[in-house]
């Protein structure tokens, strides 16, 4: 109920913007997101999922696991700044709540996996749906005083992310194990590095893939074209987004039972809605009915139909991820997300890629050949013994 409602949140918040402000401000704010996202994946170093698993396989204490969660997010800081003086050369104020925006992030993520680790998996679904529930605010306000800035997008993913670092750390606190001492096992700093080098690499290549493909439709189409692009991207996203929140709660029961060589059969599951919902708008537009009444979201028809057959093999491609992580393989997703990114930038730099349906096409192809790699690995792996050293 609680990952239907945070669901629900995002796509409201997306939606009230675009309905208010039009597709060049709903635009904005899903490209700033975007771009706090990938520094933010960047800087987390793939720690929630590693923070998550020692503390469950390695005997990480709770009071160390936080302290490593706060200390890691300060890496936010050169991040934001180097990503900022490369790409995005803004005013100081922009700058310093870009950066702020990115602490949150990571504190955040990271916080919100070491509860995961102690506190019932009720209280992690808050602590995953209360930011969605503070951008929803958010987008109330900026449709009704149109404050809709870089600066005030970038105030309000800090201040939700904040608010849902506390509910965590509420929860952190009074986990009895919160007095356990600390047995600091030996190897851990290399241990840490290492499980979540991998999980942090494929966050930040998925990250990148998707402020790719914002980034182009903004620079060769215009802001309206940005808008549309991400609204139905977000549309799409929104069938899986409960998938997204119980996809930690499947790396935990995983971790615990041994059963991830199951993922397969999962995540064709998962695929399934979005499939379903793919071929359901295909019909729609077969017996041509009109999309006129959407405005200038109108374009959404042409793409979205993509962007659902992408986000089905994305729905195969995070489940068979977890498996793989769960599984002790953590690298294997790594190179799936390689060979999304390779598509994506080969298609855009090499190819004339200048309408919303090639940028569509594009995305749901470098989608499908990272599925695809992933499954060859993951079916590869069973061929010798399976290991849970890292």
């Amino acid at each position: 109920m609680v990952q239907g409602c945070g669901a629900v949140a995002a796509v409201a918040a997306l939606g009230l913007l675009g309905a208010a402000l039009g597709p060049a401000s709903q635009g904005l704010f899903s490209r700033t997101k975007a771009e706090i996202e990938l520094v933010a994946a960047f800087a987390t170093l793939g720690l929630p999922q590693s923070l998550f698993f020692h503390l469950r396989q390695r005997g990480l204490s709770l009071r160390r696991a936080t302290s490593i969660s706060v200390l890691a997010a300060m890496l936010s800081v050169p991040a934001s700044v180097a990503y900022i003086s490369i790409f995005s050369h803004i005013e100081l104020i922009d700058t310093l709540m870009f950066v702020a925006a990115a602490f949150a992030s990571v504190l955040h993520a990271n916080i919100r996996a070491v509860s995961l680790a102690v506190a019932p998996s009720r209280t992690f679904n808050i602590v995953t749906a209360v930011p969605q529930f503070g951008l929803l605010a958010y987008s109330g306000y900026a449709a009704a005083t149109g404050a809709a800035t870089s600066v005030h997008i970038c105030a309000a993913i800090f201040a939700s992310m904040t608010l849902g670092s506390i509910v965590a750390a509420r929860a952190i606190l009074k986990s009895p194990q919160w007095t356990v001492a600390d047995p600091h096992p030996a190897g851990l700093k290399a241990s840490l590095v290492r499980y979540g080098a991998a999980a942090g690499v494929s966050s930040m290549l998925f990250a990148a893939s998707t402020l790719i493909c914002l980034r182009v439709a903004e620079q060769r189409l215009g802001a309206t074209s940005l808008g549309v692009f991400s609204m139905s991207l977000a549309l799409a996203q929104t069938l899986i987004t409960p998938l997204n929140y119980t996809l930690p709660l499947l790396f935990k029961h995983w971790t615990r039972d041994g059963r991830s060589a199951s993922a397969v059969k999962v995540g064709l599951a998962a695929a399934t809605l979005p499939l379903v919902a793919a071929l359901a708008f295909l019909a729609l537009r077969w017996t041509g009915t009109s999309m006129d009444w959407l405005g200038q979201y109108s374009a959404v028809s042409d793409v979205a139909w993509l962007m659902l057959l992408a986000i089905s093999a994305e729905s195969l491609f995070r489940v068979v991820s977890v498996g793989a992580n769960a599984h002790g393989r953590p690298w294997l997703p790594v190179v799936g997300d390689v060979g999304r990114v390779a598509v994506l930038v080969s298609a855009f730099f090499l190819f004339r890629v200048d309408d919303l349906t090639a940028i569509g096409a594009t995305w749901l192809l470098a989608c499908f050949v990272s599925a695809g790699i992933l499954l060859l690995l993951w079916w590869s792996s069973f061929l010798w013994p399976a290991r849970r050293t890292l």
